[in-house]
C-alpha cells in the first residue's frame, strides 16, 4: 500500500511538470505520444491534452469523434466543443464519464461535451467531487446510472443538458448536511446547484435531493419518469426547490391536469410540499 501510495505520488508529479499549455487541441485523427497538443499537431483524447494543459488553461476539441471512456479532472480547466461537433465521452463501465477532482479553487467549464454509457444504467455520467464551482453546458448525457451525482458541498450549474434513459437523473448528497434557509444560510455547506433550460426524460427517479441548496426552475422539463419524478429527504429546508415547466406544482407531486400523458410519476417529498422561494445563499 504504501509502495502504491508513492507511485501515485509520482505520477500527479509528472504529470504536474508536464502541463506546459494554455490552450491545446485534441482531434479524432490525432495522436496522444510525441507532442504537444498544438493546433497542427492535436492529441486523441482529451485526458492526455488535459494532461499537458496549465490550470486555468483550454482543451478545445477540433472535430467530431469519440475522445475516450472516462475523465479525471484535477484542475481548473475549460473544456470546449464548438457547437458544429459532437464530441463524445464512451462510458463503458461502473466508473464516470467525467470525474471532477480538482483544487478547493478550481473553476472547471465544460461545454458540449456528451457522455454515453454502452454499460446500460452503471456508473456515473457527471461525477461532481472537490472544486470551488462547475459548469456544464449544452450537452447530453445517455444510459448511465447517474446522470449528474454531486457528492461534496460545491457549487454546480447545468445549463441545457439532457439526460436521458438513467436510473436517476440528478442526485444531490453533499455532505449529508442540510442547507439553512434565510437568515442562516451562511451557516450551512456550499452545495448550491442551479440548473437551467434542461431536461430529465425516462429516468426511473428524476432528481434525488438528499441535501443542500437546490434550483430547477420553471424552465427545465422532467418526464417520463418511472418511479419517482423527485424524491426530497425530510432535512432539505425550505429555501430549496424545483418545478419542471409546470408539468409539476413546487414539490407537490400533483401532475398537470392538462398534460395527463406527460408520465409524471409518483412522488416522495418528504417536506410535504415547499411554500418558500429564493431563500438560498447562492
Amino acid at each position: 500500500m504504501k509502495r502504491l501510495g508513492i507511485v501515485s505520488i509520482l505520477l500527479v508529479c509528472a504529470t504536474a511538470a508536464s502541463a506546459q499549455n494554455v490552450r491545446t487541441y485534441v482531434s479524432n485523427v490525432g495522436v496522444d505520444s510525441g507532442t504537444t497538443c498544438a493546433s497542427t499537431a492535436p492529441c486523441r483524447t482529451i485526458q492526455y491534452a488535459l494532461n499537458l494543459t496549465n490550470s486555468g488553461g483550454d482543451v478545445v476539441v477540433q472535430t467530431s469523434g469519440t475522445y475516450g471512456s472516462s475523465l479525471v479532472i484535477d484542475r481548473a480547466i475549460n473544456i470546449i466543443v464548438p457547437d458544429a461537433i459532437w464530441a463524445l465521452m464512451n462510458n463503458s463501465g461502473t466508473n464516470s464519464g467525467i470525474y471532477v477532482n480538482a483544487g478547493a479553487s478550481d473553476v472547471v467549464r465544460i461545454k458540449g461535451l456528451n457522455i454515453l454509457s454502452t454499460a446500460n444504467n452503471q456508473g456515473v455520467g457527471l461525477n461532481v467531487g472537490t472544486c470551488k464551482r462547475t459548469e456544464y453546458s449544452n450537452a447530453q448525457i445517455t444510459r448511465v446510472g447517474y446522470g449528474v451525482y454531486i457528492g461534496v458541498d460545491t457549487r454546480l450549474t447545468l445549463d441545457h443538458v439532457t439526460i436521458t434513459d438513467v436510473t436517476t437523473g440528478i442526485w444531490c448528497i453533499g455532505s449529508g448536511t442540510s442547507a439553512q434557509a434565510f437568515p442562516n444560510q451562511h451557516l450551512g455547506p456550499f452545495l448550491r446547484v442551479v440548473v437551467t433550460n434542461s431536461v430529465i426524460r425516462g429516468a426511473s427517479t428524476g432528481v434525488k435531493l438528499d441535501a443542500g441548496s437546490f434550483e430547477m426552475g420553471n424552465d427545465n422539463i422532467i418526464s417520463f419518469c418511472t418511479t419517482d419524478a423527485y424524491m426530497i429527504q425530510a432535512g432539505v429546508p425550505s429555501c430549496s426547490y424545483v418545478t419542471n415547466n409546470g408539468l409539476m406544482n413546487h414539490f407537490t407531486g400533483v401532475c398537470n391536469p392538462n398534460c395527463a400523458a406527460c408520465g409524471c410519476g409518483n412522488v416522495q417529498d418528504l417536506r410535504n410540499g415547499m411554500t418558500q422561494t429564493g431563500d438560498c445563499e447562492y
